[in-house]
């Protein structure tokens, strides 16, 4: 039975050795950079002409920090199909929320890294949980955003944005 067996293996197809995938080259930390600055400008410029000229954009740097384990947690059920991390991220959100506060937050991946689009799918009448992110009104309304690029072979991205606001209503 053996002899058989090693013929049979000798008869499948041989692998191309000399095939391999190239390694990313992307800077995905100077790409997740230049896509959170351009973002957060595009948030205050949509908020200034399509809700109100005087509407203030106020940005939550330790807010925006906390959506990072949430960035991760989310590719990880992707890649492997079990999430990591998720329970620290709602933690985190609870201890950084101040007391009858409101937080909303907006998840949303793509496999690019192109600006235009990224903020075509955020600013979307159509999309009515991003633009009503975008439109928030109330006290004390603070914006978080975090960018999290994952860079595969090919340089094949995944590239996670998350919108979040908190809002005393």
């Amino acid at each position: 039975q053996e002899p058989a067996i090693a013929r049979a293996i000798e008869r499948l197809p041989k692998v191309n050795e000399s095939f391999a995938l190239s390694p990313p080259t992307l800077d995905s930390i100077g790409v997740e950079v230049a896509l959170e600055r351009d973002l957060r400008e595009r948030v205050a410029e949509y908020r200034r002409d399509a809700c109100s000229p005087s509407l203030q954009t106020v940005w939550d740097e330790e807010l925006s920090y906390y959506l990072e384990p949430a960035l991760a947690a989310y590719e990880s059920d992707r890649v492997i199909g079990h999430t990591f991390g998720n329970e620290d991220f709602q933690d985190c959100i609870r201890r950084a929320v101040p007391d009858g506060h409101q937080f909303k937050g907006f998840p949303i991946c793509f496999g690019h890294t192109d600006i235009a689009q990224i903020w075509a799918a955020l600013s979307n009448a159509k999309a009515a949980v991003p633009t009503d992110l975008l439109q928030t009104r109330g006290q004390e309304v603070r914006f978080a955003l975090r960018v999290k690029v994952h860079a595969f072979p090919e340089d094949v991205t995944a590239t996670w944005v998350m919108l979040a606001v908190r809002v005393l209503p």
